[in-house]
């Protein structure tokens, strides 16, 4: 059975979270869906009085999330990379990074938007030139390039500065998933992971791809699934860095 550095901590946490929703969701379940699942507005109350229970699995599915998260590396594996370790230590550093912000978000939403948004970009930018040397080994040169040009287009996509609501994200998330998947550091959990948010990331509320009508109930809990997937990012993030302690040689 494998353990994790912080495997137990992880766990009372990701618990204590699924219980907290558990017990105030039969009281006060406006407020909790706010959190649970942020559809902007929360449209839940749509679905007929029983819609509190559609929060129960996905904060379940949350608290698996947040284990995920912070359990970190697995411990008694290979050697650890050391801190800096060159360009894969420093991709763990924004990696988790990234991980923190979305998280501070997700819980504590700023009242400066701008600062939060332009703090994200700092960050995935960040993510997106280091992916480009950590993956030399198994991507090409001119796939690595090009997810880079399309991870800094979809960054000002995000900042205004480009097309919003286009799928160039995913010209620069494909890529790197397989080249995770050709790298031995990173696990097929992992990738999967990923590839499954990329998937549920091109379905959300956002996309032009889907277009639901608030009266069809339907469409309201396949817009509530596809935010809750939304926790998978996190999860992809934070595990290809545990992952990345590992040197290529010895995965």
């Amino acid at each position: 059975m494998r353990r994790y550095r912080f495997g137990r901590i992880a766990a009372l946490v990701a618990v204590a979270y699924v219980a907290g929703v558990g017990m105030v969701v039969s009281a006060d379940w406006i407020t909790v869906a706010g959190v649970v699942v942020p559809v902007e507005p929360p449209h839940l109350m749509e679905l007929g009085p029983w819609a509190r229970w559609v929060l129960l699995p996905v904060a379940v599915l949350q608290g698996w999330a947040l284990w995920q998260v912070l359990r970190g590396p697995v411990l008694g594996g290979a050697a650890r990379v050391g801190w800096p370790g060159g360009a894969a230590g420093w991709l763990r550093v924004a990696l988790y990074a990234s991980v923190a912000h979305t998280l501070l978000l997700h819980l504590w939403p700023p009242d400066d938007a701008e600062w939060a948004t332009w703090s994200g970009a700092l960050v995935r930018l960040a993510v997106v030139g280091l992916y480009v040397p950590v993956l030399a080994a198994s991507l090409p040169r001119w796939v690595r390039l090009g997810a880079f040009v399309a991870g800094i287009a979809a960054v000002a996509a995000d900042l205004g500065y480009g097309p919003g609501d286009t799928p160039i994200w995913l010209l620069w998330a494909v890529p790197v998933l397989v080249g995770q998947a050709r790298d031995p550091r990173w696990s097929r959990g992992t990738v999967w992971t990923g590839a499954i948010f990329a998937a549920a990331w091109l379905l959300r509320p956002t996309s032009f791809a889907i277009r639901f009508p608030r009266e069809l109930d339907p469409g309201l809990l396949f817009e509530v699934a596809v935010v809750a997937l939304g926790a998978l990012g996190a999860v992809w993030e934070a595990r290809s860095a545990h992952e990345l302690t590992r040197p290529p040689e010895t995965a």
